[in-house]
């Protein structure tokens, strides 16, 4: 759309939490789950607390969720597509 990016500085955070953080973003790098990139749009890390006490490393994409236009389209139903398979008989898995 033309919705200006979002752009949102970093939260400020504990040096013991920015090390986690940058440790978390190396795992990611190297495991290939992210990649580096130069986006017009900024989201802030937070790290929240787990039951079992450790942290879970997160992006707040509230502000950017606010101005995501929902998809008209939804996806099927998953009952609906199974009762569709019910009489098929060849299945194939990716």
């Amino acid at each position: 759309g033309n919705t200006k990016p979002i752009k949102l500085r970093p939260y400020r955070v504990s040096p013991a939490r920015k090390e986690i953080i940058s440790t978390e973003i190396t795992k990611m790098l190297n495991e290939g789950i992210t990649e580096p990139c130069n986006s017009p749009y900024a989201a802030p890390i937070t790290l929240q607390p787990k039951k079992d006490g450790s942290l879970r490393f997160c992006i707040d994409f509230r502000e950017l969720n606010a101005v995501t236009v929902q998809y008209v389209y939804p996806i099927p139903r998953i009952d609906d597509t199974l009762d569709q398979l019910q009489h098929a008989k060849y299945f194939s898995s990716m």
